[in-house]
């Protein structure tokens, strides 16, 4: 998708829909140096994002939100897996989860597992010596990386199940009620 510039200096993703420029300016500072709703280990996002930077996040998100692939990715994190290995951790891991509702069919997880491969989320092993064909998932070590990168957001969302947890039932009951 091309950028197009306009006379106010906004960036246009696409047809009606802009990002202003980032305006760069010092904020004020607490007395120990921290700005304010700010914590210290904020990072180099403080300079601001520009529409690249956001482009790439949504690229990212759209790479990862297959239903089932973060079940598979969580499942294949300790290592490889055969499919029936990952189809009943991932069934397992489901089981944990209260709120978790649905059932993982075979045929969908090897659509899954299709697109992943595809994606070069994941890698195919096939060791055709043995018969039936032995094959077996792993992460790609793109995946791997991006799943330790991952780890700050699992710890954030811990440290704020409640805000979360809130905002779930707040999206439930307004589904709920707009489907009335």
């Amino acid at each position: 998708m091309t950028e197009l510039s306009n006379r106010t200096g906004q960036v246009q993703l696409m047809p009606g829909r802009t990002l202003r420029p980032v305006k760069h300016r010092r904020p004020t500072t607490h007395a120990d140096g921290t700005a304010p709703g700010s914590s210290r280990h904020d990072g180099a996002w403080r300079d601001g994002w520009d529409a690249e930077q956001l482009r790439k996040l949504s690229d990212v998100k759209r790479l990862f939100s297959g239903d089932w692939m973060h079940a598979v990715i969580v499942a294949l994190a300790d290592g490889p897996k055969h499919y029936k290995e990952l189809l009943d951790t991932i069934r397992t891991l489901c089981e944990r989860d209260r709120g978790h509702r649905r059932t993982l069919h075979e045929s969908v997880l090897a659509r899954t597992l299709k697109t992943m491969t595809a994606d070069g989320l994941i890698l195919r092993h096939q060791q055709s010596t043995a018969f039936p064909p032995s094959v077996q998932y792993s992460l790609s070590p793109e995946t791997a990386e991006a799943l330790d990168a991952m780890m700050p957001m699992v710890t954030w969302a811990t440290k704020h199940a409640d805000l979360i947890q809130r905002a779930r039932a707040r999206r439930c009951s307004s589904q709920a009620s707009s489907s009335e």
